[in-house]
């Protein structure tokens, strides 16, 4: 009876051993289905938008500024890797214009510059086009105002490009209920 006991135990003991043997040797219990939850981010790659029109700018309200900004409606595009496009025109009041393509990722609060614009209506490449944080605090900028009132409301992105051109049309988005600063 006691060598019967001591079998059924010695089994029992064992195969929580053997079930864990039998998984793949990169998939622990514990951390699998989180690996398979956190994958990982890939940024698609994108070529220059066609240079922005006069008639498709939808004017940014920045206070205090001389400048005007514009966002060119027919550039924004929200890409699979969730990042909200666009394309930036900056008129100074000495008529001096600044046009990049650009880049917010709503997840991380981040910022990327991809082109500037030239005079002759062509793009070149950003040299530094590296993802930057855009802050809470300090100065406000375009970014932040385009990121907490238009294209991140409740810091998440924005659905389509038709909400974000919607919300800049309207001043702001429905789902944000104070502007950042303006």
């Amino acid at each position: 009876m006691r060598t019967r006991y001591c079998l059924l135990l010695s089994v029992a003991l064992s195969l929580p051993i053997l079930s864990y043997a039998q998984r793949p040797i990169n998939q622990h219990p514990v951390t699998a289905p989180e690996e398979k939850e956190k994958a990982e981010w890939v940024e698609e790659s994108i070529a220059p938008p066609v240079y922005p029109q006069e008639g498709d700018l939808i004017a940014l309200a920045m206070t205090p500024s001389s400048n005007e900004f514009f966002v060119d409606s027919k550039s924004i595009v929200l890409g699979a890797d969730k990042v909200v496009r666009f394309t930036m025109l900056i008129r100074s009041d000495a008529g001096a214009v600044n046009v990049t393509h650009e880049g917010i990722r709503c997840e991380t609060r981040e910022k990327k510059l991809y082109y500037l614009g030239r005079k002759d209506g062509t793009w070149g490449a950003a040299r530094a086009a590296k993802w930057g944080a855009i802050t809470g605090s300090g100065a406000v900028t375009y970014q932040k105002i385009l990121m907490n009132d238009f294209f991140c409301p409740k810091e998440v992105s924005v659905k389509s490009a038709a909400e974000a051109i919607s919300a800049l049309r309207a001043g702001i988005h429905p789902q944000v209920r104070t502007r950042s600063g303006r």
